[in-house]
């Protein structure tokens, strides 16, 4: 058994560390003083078959410390993804069992999450582990953290998550008409079937799951809001690029009623 924090990059970023040497960096506080670990696996096939473990040492519980590590050339063999599917894990250790066990310091053929020094973050729940700050960039010298513009920050998020509520509003059914919901005109009367295609701001990862919301019911359908009335059925799905819906009017709807409907797109690794 394993425990740990994990995140993964998209192989269209991973490609640019690729094959040569790199330094994770990061501040952490930990509840448990000793040896951690923190793995890098490939993800091409789901079950790592190339790992690396690095070890470090928090010396001081309920403090925060700064660490960096230096990872040594990634192989080319294995399953490496260098497009829009998981390149690289990056999984924060919390207690790792021996399966998941091997030596620290260079890339290992198998799926690995530590080393046998690794304490067991696990073994209370009074424990914690935080980690803040984490870094990864080429060469062996970790450098501070840059200052990314908030727009800028967003827009990379947009890639993996979108939504057409504002930006500090929880996605959730029923939350009021004219508050941020995507609204089209009819095309057609009373329940006909018709479509409504919305592009996205920032080009998705990939095809992307949807989640739709009613501005004015708790149900997922689009609100004929001059009508005062849900639709019937509605099915969408997202290309990537685009927010696509297919809506069945109510027998309500006439030509130039306002629909609207919420939304969430995802497409995260």
């Amino acid at each position: 058994v394993s425990q740990s924090r994990y995140e993964f990059i998209e192989g269209h970023n991973w490609r640019h560390f690729a094959q040569r040497q790199f330094t994770l960096s990061f501040w952490v506080m930990s509840s448990k003083t000793g040896t951690h670990c923190v793995a890098f696996r490939n993800q091409g096939t789901g079950t790592a078959d190339r790992s690396y473990i690095a070890e470090y040492t928090v010396n001081v519980a309920n403090t925060w410390e700064y660490k960096s590590v230096t990872v040594t050339a990634s192989p080319s063999a294995g399953s490496w993804n260098y497009t829009n599917g998981a390149g690289l894990g990056v999984a924060f250790s919390l207690g790792v069992g021996s399966t998941y066990q091997t030596t620290a310091g260079s890339w290992q053929t198998g799926n690995f999450y530590g080393t046998a020094n690794q304490v067991n973050v696990m073994d209370n729940t009074a424990n914690f582990f935080r980690i803040t700050g984490v870094k990864m960039e080429l060469g062996s010298v970790a450098t501070p953290i840059q200052y990314v513009p908030f727009e800028e920050e967003l827009a990379r998020c947009m890639r993996y998550y979108q939504k057409s509520f504002h930006y500090a509003t929880a996605p959730a059914q029923n939350i009021g008409v004219n508050t941020s919901e995507t609204i089209f005109i009819a095309g057609k009367a009373g329940a006909a079937s018709q479509f409504y295609t919305l592009p996205l701001p920032v080009p998705m990862r990939s095809g992307a799951a949807i989640t739709t919301y009613n501005p004015a019911a708790a149900n997922a359908e689009v609100r004929d809001i001059t009508a005062s009335a849900d639709c019937a059925s509605l099915t969408g799905f997202s290309t990537g690029s685009n927010v696509m819906i297919q809506v069945t009017g109510n027998a309500a709807t006439a030509v130039g009623n306002k629909l609207g409907f919420n939304w969430t797109v995802h497409a995260e690794l």
